[in-house]
């Protein structure tokens, strides 16, 4: 079913570039890689249990081909989709992009799509980008695609962009995938990877922009986290796949804090593999790996670490050697107590909190822009008294902290939660791998590098 909205007109035009190169329109709905991200592994084990994005609400949104942005709607039967911009047209690109988010694979349920051309999402459709004192509308989706990227050629309308985008996500609480540039020397793009709230994707063959941010805000990490795919255009919808499997899961159990956007990007981050990157490095004030970001994404881990369950600092209870929770910075710092009575191959766990956008004592909506500095510490404990410390991520600039730790010793351990600003919300998820007998591990991905012909974006 295609309804259409054209009650919008265009404003002025950003410039974009498809994240992917290969714009015919013989594009088609295609199978990805499902073993590599850990699906294969997951639905091996629930069967017809598995989720995929069922009952969630997703938007894709595509820079126009001539003025086509939609993909062939005939390849994806029993698909509901609502044009939110003027006009139509079938897009190769967009249908390729489809064929990855909802087509098969991980977001195979889903059926309610929205689809937007970018110039519109970006300005009168939406964000409202250089609409003074104007908010953004409220974005009804959960999970929204952004495979392109672009400029408006201002460095003041950029930045708009960027704040009323980290502004819908952390008001309209919807989490927002996009695509970095390929080509492994290309910048990272100003719109939309900058973005603080957003999840950024590369490439698991590392042929991507990737590094610091150079523009609002510098020395920031992207992407931030990594799928096997020939371009970053179709990677991009293989991780928002998830991010819709994730909110299922914890609509499923009816865990409001599961469904959050910090809630499931702490979940993908901390459930990513990095065994097939011998250089994955991250440092104390580095988050991230500079080309591989949290690592590959591995559904298999994500699900387990939100099935686990949320699970609530405290000083008299322990949590789980697995799990999640979502909550605020006090004064104290909060402290997640754990034992490990084996020998542990594998620990991580990612901190997540976002940007907030709009100056309250400001009239009207304001783009002015605060970002809490959030740390996290892994130490050892004596009951629930910390001992020393072992690991810590202390980034001043990011809005996201990790810790990965391998063949870590039996014993008490505690993740602490810390900042100078009291009531942040935060999202922290951890996930431990023990080794199997015989060497093995469980939901443990091979590399499988896609391979096609590829014109790179300026």
């Amino acid at each position: 079913m295609l309804i259409g909205d054209f009650s919008h007109q265009k404003r002025r035009m950003a410039a974009f570039c498809l994240a992917a190169a290969v714009l015919s329109c013989a594009h088609s709905a295609r199978a990805y890689d499902t073993y590599a991200v850990g699906y294969d592994q997951l639905l091996a084990e629930l069967g017809g249990a598995t989720p995929t994005g069922v009952g969630v609400t997703v938007s894709q949104i595509e820079a126009p081909e001539g003025s086509a942005y939609a993909p062939n709607i005939s390849l994806f039967p029993g698909k509901s989709f609502t044009l939110m911009s003027p006009g139509s047209g079938v897009s190769g690109h967009a249908t390729t992009v489809a064929g990855n988010f909802y087509g098969s694979g991980i977001g195979a349920g889903i059926t309610n799509v929205h689809l937007w051309e970018g110039n519109h999402f970006l300005q009168s459709g939406l964000l409202k980008v250089n609409t003074a004192g104007v908010a953004p509308l409220h974005e009804t989706a959960k999970v929204e695609n952004h495979s392109y990227m672009g400029t408006f050629g201002s460095t003041a309308l950029d930045s708009d962009a960027l704040r009323r985008l980290d502004y819908m996500v952390n008001t309209d609480d919807v989490i927002v995938v996009v695509a970095q540039n390929n080509g492994v020397s290309t910048t990272v793009p100003a719109l939309l990877d900058t973005a603080y709230n957003t999840i950024s994707v590369g490439l698991s063959n590392g042929v991507h922009s990737a590094g610091f941010t150079s523009f609002d805000v510098a020395g920031r990490i992207k992407p931030d986290i990594v799928a096997p795919e020939s371009a970053t255009s179709y990677a991009t919808p293989i991780v928002a796949a998830a991010a819709a499997q994730m909110v299922q899961v914890a609509n499923d159990h009816s865990w409001s804090n599961g469904a959050h956007n910090q809630t499931v990007k702490a979940v993908l981050l901390a459930g990513a593999t990095k065994q097939e990157f011998p250089g994955w490095a991250r440092t104390s004030t580095r988050p991230l790996d500079l080309r591989y970001g949290a690592g590959e994404l591995n559904v298999y881990r994500s699900y387990h670490i939100l099935t686990a369950g949320e699970q609530e600092a405290s000083t008299v209870t322990s949590v789980q050697k697995t799990g999640w929770d979502f909550s605020s910075t006090a004064v104290a710092s909060q402290k997640y107590f754990f034992d490990l009575t084996t020998p542990v191959k594998e620990l991580t766990a990612s901190l997540i909190w976002n940007r907030l956008v709009d100056d309250p004592s400001v009239a009207g909506f304001d783009t002015a822009a605060f970002v809490a500095n959030l740390d996290l510490k892994l130490s050892s404990a004596s009951g629930f008294t910390v001992g020393s410390l072992i690991d810590q991520s202390v980034s001043t600039v990011d809005n996201v902290e990790l810790i990965y730790q391998t063949n870590l010793l039996p014993g008490r351990y505690v993740w602490e939660v810390s900042s100078p600003t009291v009531g942040a919300n935060y999202a922290l998820a951890w996930y431990t791998e023990v080794p199997e007998p015989g060497g093995l591990s469980v939901g443990i991905g091979i590399l499988v590098i896609l391979r096609r012909r590829t014109r790179r974006c300026a």
